[in-house]
């Protein structure tokens, strides 16, 4: 190769990896209240400390070490901060809550998150693309991935190579009768992958985006129940989930 094909290889490549960059922090969707009164508000109640990677929610003046840990996982191009509002509520519960930055590629830092923890039991959960993210992490069965018991996927399904049929995880799959984001034909067959302990809820009347607080997502229906709501039966499910570790 003569010098001038090197350096357009590695202008191309740079540029590429430039562009990756660029969609991998690109937020389509951002929180959709008032972060500032927020944040003043739940302050009261818990420790919000943010990192490059993710956001922690821990609830104050608690002594023990929480005895379950939650790692969420947003969807595409759906800012952290907009699903602070239905974590906040079970950081509340005494569980420690981390919320990875959003990306469309990485999974942030899980790993670490679990290494530095003295929590034994965590659950993931992950909204649409983030429910898939975390189902590939989970596929790599690393050493801290161990300390996984639960998962929840919300709007969301994994790829066929990531089979979970014969794990003991317990996972809980939530969608909404008026999603019409997700791949219903796709959400229908992969359920052959998950463990036949599923639990499958259907959420009469709701969408794809009342999981967090960013607005109407285009091309959602506004669904036939109010956000609130939706996000009360999650909290619920999750909660009887841990009960159950």
């Amino acid at each position: 190769m003569n010098k001038n094909l090197y350096v357009r290889i590695a202008f191309f490549l740079f540029g590429f990896m430039l562009l990756l960059n660029i969609v991998d922090n690109f937020v389509g969707y951002s929180a959709e209240y008032n972060i500032k009164k927020f944040m003043l508000y739940e302050s009261k109640y818990l420790n919000f400390d943010y990192t490059r990677n993710y956001i922690t929610l821990s609830i104050k003046n608690n002594n023990e070490e929480s005895k379950f840990g939650l790692i969420f996982s947003p969807g595409a191009f759906i800012k952290e901060d907009a699903y602070l509002p239905i974590l906040s509520e079970l950081s509340k519960r005494g569980i420690k809550v981390y919320i990875l930055k959003s990306s469309l590629f990485g999974m942030g830092d899980v790993n670490s998150i679990l290494l530095k923890s003295n929590i034994k039991n965590y659950i993931l959960v992950g909204h649409s693309l983030g429910g898939s993210k975390l189902l590939n992490y989970l596929k790599q069965e690393n050493h801290y991935s161990q300390l996984v018991k639960g998962v929840v996927l919300l709007s969301s399904y994994g790829r066929n190579s990531q089979d979970f049929s014969d794990s003991n995880i317990k996972f809980i799959s939530v969608v909404g009768s008026d999603d019409k984001i997700i791949n219903f034909e796709k959400y229908e067959n992969y359920k052959n992958n998950l463990p036949s302990s599923t639990k499958y809820l259907y959420i009469e009347g709701g969408n794809h985006s009342y999981f967090g607080n960013y607005g109407l997502q285009y091309g959602d229906s506004e669904g036939l129940i109010s956000r609130e709501f939706q996000q009360f039966i999650v909290i619920r499910e999750i909660l009887k989930l841990l009960e159950e570790i």
